[in-house]
């Protein structure tokens, strides 16, 4: 009676890229030759080749065909080491593409996680997989698995129980799938923003959660009598949506006495993605150090010419300037009021007193 011999495969530390639905672990296209791949897929235990094999592939030009040969031993070890061990617990899944040949013996192929201190975390097996001649896929479901924490290399096992065997494999396209993150927009700040009306500036930097399928244009949105931010707009491409979008604030010198104020910005997308499209993000506080003092006008000695029956010295001083008043010529000075006001900061009529 034949039995059903396994293939297993076991996986570990898949380097992932941040964002990305699905992390290609190994798709063989960046081996130039058999001997690139024998250097990275060491053959540790058995006897067996592997190869770079360019006819039959799934995905791109290039997969790599495993040959143990089955005699004296029964398996062959194939092992691809990795950097240091990673927490891989935010994978939903890892997932392959695999098919044999006609004319092969039936084995199975089994798919596990090893732990970085060798224990198996989680595995799934692909039934007679050496019979496939078509590309097939086997996935293991990662969702709420435990130990994923310590992840630390990864290694393909053929079993056989046959004295005489030499099935063929083909692999290709080694995946760690992640969730895709939901569309946003984040800040690089949130608090703590603060300009000058004496030129001082800040930055702020508007970052997106995921790959977009089109360009995103960011423009921020203020009332523009107290900020100027600029540019206007910036555009983050999908090949390049994990550089940030950075924003110039500056306040504008305006001659108002408001003292230390504050304004409000915000950032609103715009994309023929939809996903993407007219998302804005809480409002920002961004405060304004104000440069602009109240000076109270300064009254100065009145001097009144009996003879001439005129004044004859300035009468009033406000920010470094003289002023005249006028009004009635008689000495009892009624219904006088600002000549050359209004002053600012200085409303209404200047009552004047003297004793």
């Amino acid at each position: 009676m034949r039995r059903h011999n396994p293939v297993i495969i076991w996986i570990a530390m898949l380097t992932a890229v941040a964002g990305a639905t699905a992390t290609t672990i190994d798709d063989f296209e960046g081996y130039s030759d058999t001997a690139a791949l024998q250097g990275a897929w060491t053959l540790t235990v058995g006897a067996g080749g592997r190869s770079l094999e360019t006819t039959v592939v799934d995905a791109g030009s290039k997969s790599m065909r495993l040959d143990p040969t089955f005699n004296l031993q029964f398996f062959a070890v194939y092992r691809f080491d990795l950097p240091a061990p990673e927490d891989w617990s935010a994978a939903t899944s890892v997932s392959l593409r695999y098919r044999g040949q006609s004319g092969n013996t039936a084995h199975d192929l089994t798919f596990q996680i090893i732990g970085g201190d060798g224990p198996v975390i989680t595995e799934t097996t692909a039934t007679n997989a050496t019979l496939a001649t078509t590309w097939q896929t086997l996935t293991l479901p990662l969702s709420g698995q435990s130990g994923l924490t310590n992840a630390a290399f990864l290694q393909l096992a053929m079993f056989s129980f046959d004295q005489l065997a030499t099935p063929v494999l083909y692999i290709d396209e080694i995946t760690r799938n992640e969730p895709t993150p939901s569309a946003d927009l984040s800040l690089s700040a949130v608090t703590g923003l603060s300009v000058s009306e004496d030129g001082a500036t800040d930055s702020i930097s508007v970052s997106l959660a995921s790959q977009p399928t089109h360009d995103v244009t960011i423009s921020p949105v203020y009332a523009g009598t107290e900020l100027l931010i600029s540019p206007a707009f910036r555009t983050i491409t999908p090949a390049g949506w994990q550089t940030s979008a950075t924003f110039t604030v500056s306040a504008i010198n305006d001659n108002d006495i408001e003292g230390d104020h504050s304004a409000a910005v915000s950032f609103q997308s715009a994309s023929t993605d939809a996903a993407y499209n007219n998302l804005i993000t809480t409002n920002l506080t961004v405060n304004i150090t104000d440069n602009d003092i109240l000076v109270q006008p300064e009254f100065t000695s009145i001097i009144y010419n009996d003879v001439l029956g005129a004044w004859l010295s300035p009468v009033m001083t406000y920010d470094n300037q003289q002023y005249w008043l006028e009004g009635a010529s008689d000495p009892e000075l009624t219904n006088w009021t600002v000549y050359a006001g209004p002053f600012p900061g200085f409303n209404g009529n200047a009552n004047l007193y003297i004793s």
